[in-house]
């Protein structure tokens, strides 16, 4: 890809990874730690898709939770970081991403489109593609598809426009990705998959979602309880100084729904007796709402934006101190 993996782990995964499922979907916040956008456009995604995720990064940037997190990261040497970024690539993660939508018509790795917005230096990032020795340059459609290897898996990308990049790792899923912003393919506008995210909450900033989940045979697990689910919706976001997360999981049927909830409700509740061992966390649990309706199962935690920095802060420290 266009950014360097030695600098993901400073810029994207300041994510806290979490073994239980309650602790996930906090950690969602965090996802979008360093990753912007705007509102998702429907239209710029394949009909066909199984998962899709989008990040609101101008909104997030706006947030509350996004300027502590910003704060936090500028004091560990964000800038400088990121101006090292800049002198390469041409421009800055921190500020010049606008919007990144990633989506997939089949759960497999590699496999899938990422349509990513910013403010680019076009020339710059050209040379650098040409200066890389596996590069080629094809044309589709008339537009000009760049294919290149890094560590022996290919790559392609295509400036769709100058604030706009198309890239994939695959020749078909880069012209799925170009055809689908023409509109030479149908997108997820027509679809009735387009509710999931017109009814997101005010104050979204991350949303992802996925269909078909209970048909994948490579399910960790761990994760088991999404081979009950066949859809799911996360949306992560902030209201007036509250953030919150909301999780959708509508199940094969009612009774697969009932054995879900049991399910998250004993997660919930290995979290709400860690009380001595992690308050932070014990609090957050008790927190959680959990509803049934029908095949659906709701989730829902809502917290003051400080309390979650807190929290975020405290599994960071742990987490390095495990190391």
């Amino acid at each position: 890809m266009l950014i360097k993996k030695k600098y993901e782990s400073t810029l994207i995964q300041k994510g806290i990874v979490m073994k239980k499922i309650a602790l996930t979907m906090t950690a969602m916040f965090c996802l979008s730690g360093m990753i912007y956008a705007g509102p998702i456009q429907v239209e710029e995604v394949s009909a066909d898709v199984k998962w899709v995720a989008h990040v609101d990064i101008e909104r997030f940037i706006s947030s509350k939770i996004g300027g502590l997190i910003l704060e936090e990261l500028q004091a560990k040497g964000l800038e400088r970081k990121c101006a090292a970024f800049h002198e390469m690539f041409g421009f800055y993660p921190n500020k010049d991403l606008r919007s990144i939508t990633l989506y997939g018509s089949e759960y497999r790795p590699h496999k899938g489109v990422a349509v990513v917005k910013g403010t680019f230096d076009k020339e710059k990032l050209l040379i650098l593609l040409r200066a890389n020795d596996t590069h080629q340059e094809q044309s589709y459609k008339g537009r000009m598809v760049h294919k290149w290897f890094d560590k022996g898996r290919e790559h392609y990308g295509s400036f769709y426009k100058d604030d706009v990049i198309v890239i994939a790792n695959s020749e078909e899923n880069i012209h799925e990705g170009l055809d689908v912003m023409d509109g030479d393919s149908a997108n997820l506008a027509a679809k009735a998959e387009v509710s999931d995210f017109q009814f997101a909450p005010a104050g979204a900033f991350f949303l992802a979602a996925a269909k078909g989940i209970s048909e994948q045979t490579a399910v960790p697990p761990k994760a088991m309880i999404l081979k009950m689910a066949d859809r799911l919706l996360l949306v992560a976001g902030e209201v007036e100084g509250v953030d919150y997360i909301q999780v959708v999981l509508q199940a094969r049927d009612e009774t697969a729904a009932i054995q879900i909830q049991q399910m998250l409700q004993g997660i919930i509740a290995f979290g709400a007796m860690m009380g001595e061992q992690n308050p932070m966390l014990a609090e957050l649990a008790q927190a959680v709402q959990l509803t049934l309706d029908g095949t659906k199962v709701k989730l829902r935690l809502a917290q003051p934006t400080e309390k979650v920095f807190d929290f975020l802060k405290v599994m960071e420290a742990k987490k390095h101190q495990k190391k």
